[in-house]
């Protein structure tokens, strides 16, 4: 379970946060390397459309340029230390290291980065607490085949309004779902429409302690189909109703036990539906 000490050290630099000891910094490696080979298998050179319930269709992808940043890695401040980057990771001068080459020797390299983080006159690679979260997020949320996801289409105007607070990120929708903790029910992924990469990619992974917060005044919407181009073959999968009764018994749930007021929007779908069994009771009468 995730705990409110680890929750405290999220967004503080790798150094400034006390080694968690060679159990804990073992499992969170083994954490990045099954995430790092969930993104081969799901995401790389794949692209998704999310077809939603009320009608909109979005291109959706994790770049490899994403992945070190969704897993907590700070890929710029590696980049810009050379003892880590060359003595460390290995890289020369003249090799390219960007954010996805960083997170790959990190997994490689899973032995010496512990090694040199455990030192305590070292600089510091990795934020463990940081990347345990972070992988616990991406691995319950990136299998987008289960339909054991929501979303928000989110309005940060509304947000800013009724929060009365700031929020940095420029997201215009969250993905959401059951994490099964108990101080943070639900994990978000924040995801954004790219004008450089014309398609949708992920912002920001969090789990928010106050999450209704996201979701006061907002729509939500039922993820009911989705299509995956891996550029040999399109693959639809749809939800059952099963899976959109699910969702909107959480969405339920959420809306009355924190009075969110917010609104769900399912027409596209039910007339979808309708439509379906119309054609369906012509078959059968033929």
């Amino acid at each position: 379970m995730i705990s409110n000490k680890e929750l405290q050290y999220v967004d503080k630099s790798a150094s400034s946060i006390p080694y968690p000891g060679d159990n804990y910094a073992y499992n969170v490696m083994n954490d990045l390397i099954k995430a790092f080979e969930l993104y081969q298998k799901q995401y790389a050179n794949k692209s998704h459309n999310l077809i939603f319930s009320n009608g909109e269709d979005i291109e959706f992808k994790i770049l490899s340029k994403n992945l070190a940043h969704m897993l907590g890695i700070d890929a710029r401040g590696i980049n810009n230390n050379p003892l880590i980057r060359n003595d460390v990771l290995g890289f020369t001068e003249s090799d390219h290291s960007g954010s996805y080459e960083i997170l790959k020797r990190i997994v490689e390299r899973a032995d010496d980065i512990i090694k040199n983080d455990k030192n305590p006159n070292n600089a510091k690679i990795l934020n463990y607490y940081k990347s345990l979260i972070k992988c616990s997020i991406f691995s319950r949320i990136s299998d987008l085949s289960k339909f054991n996801f929501g979303c928000i289409n989110f309005d940060k105007e509304i947000f800013s309004q009724t929060i009365q607070k700031n929020f940095n990120p420029q997201s215009s929708k969250f993905l959401f779902t059951n994490s099964d903790e108990a101080l943070i029910p639900y994990f978000m992924m924040g995801i954004l429409y790219s004008e450089n990469d014309k398609t949708y990619i992920p912002e920001t992974l969090f789990a928010p302690i106050d999450f209704q917060n996201f979701f006061i005044n907002q729509e939500l919407l039922l993820p009911i189909q989705i299509l995956t181009d891996d550029n040999q073959e399109l693959t639809r999968l749809t939800a059952t109703a099963e899976d959109k009764l699910h969702l909107l018994n959480m969405y339920k749930f959420i809306i009355n036990s924190y009075k969110t007021g917010s609104f769900i929007n399912i027409f596209n779908d039910y007339e979808t539906t309708l439509k379906e069994k119309m054609f369906e009771k012509r078959a059968l009468a033929r």
